[in-house]
């Protein structure tokens, strides 16, 4: 009878650890993680879809520059909450024409469909001078240009679908345009 018992514990014990240890290899693959190529634990993919927005929006000197926002949608319903909203300056056309059909920057990238399906905005605004914008390009990266970037910033933090935390994405000159909006500390601009 002892035997039995002692045989029974056993089992229970190494059951109790094998159940631990499955709860310790849950936990580490649900914990919160985001690095290149891995995003999981911090929100859910909440939207399957989204609708392109596109109009002017008028800088502090005047100048009516391009903007497209994209916002999620579930089953065609646009979001009806706000949220964070990420943006780039875009000097190479925010989007055009390509084979007979609108290619926008958001068409083109796997990551801010991503985003997007996670529940932020996506922005695409045309530098002054560039792309649908209006205004003159003076030099590479002019003071107007970071004056602009400022002025974006908060428009897109003050619209009824922004949750009013703004973030920026780019490379190369894109790259650039967000040291330029830094450098003005826009109180909306996080990230």
């Amino acid at each position: 009878m002892k035997k039995h018992i002692n045989f029974l514990t056993t089992i229970f014990l190494a059951l109790l650890m094998q159940g631990l240890f499955m709860n310790v290899l849950v936990r580490a693959e649900t914990a919160p993680a985001s690095e290149p190529g891995v995003y999981h634990g911090f929100s859910m993919e909440s939207y399957n879809g989204w609708e392109r927005f596109s109009q002017y929006v008028p800088v502090r000197d005047g100048t009516l520059l391009a903007v497209d926002y994209f916002i999620p949608t579930l089953d065609g319903a646009l979001a009806s909450e706000p949220h964070p909203v990420v943006w780039t300056h875009h000097r190479y056309h925010r989007a055009g024409m390509q084979n007979g059909s609108l290619r926008t920057m958001v068409d083109g990238s796997p990551g801010l469909q991503r985003l997007l399906r996670h529940g932020y905005i996506v922005a695409v605004v045309d530098v002054r001078g560039g792309g649908a914008s209006f205004g003159v390009r003076t030099s590479e990266f002019s003071h107007e240009e970071t004056n602009d970037a400022y002025d974006i910033t908060g428009w897109l933090a003050n619209q009824a679908w922004s949750d009013g935390n703004i973030g920026m994405f780019g490379a190369s000159y894109l790259g650039i345009t967000q040291y330029l909006a830094a450098s003005e500390a826009p109180p909306a601009l996080k990230a």
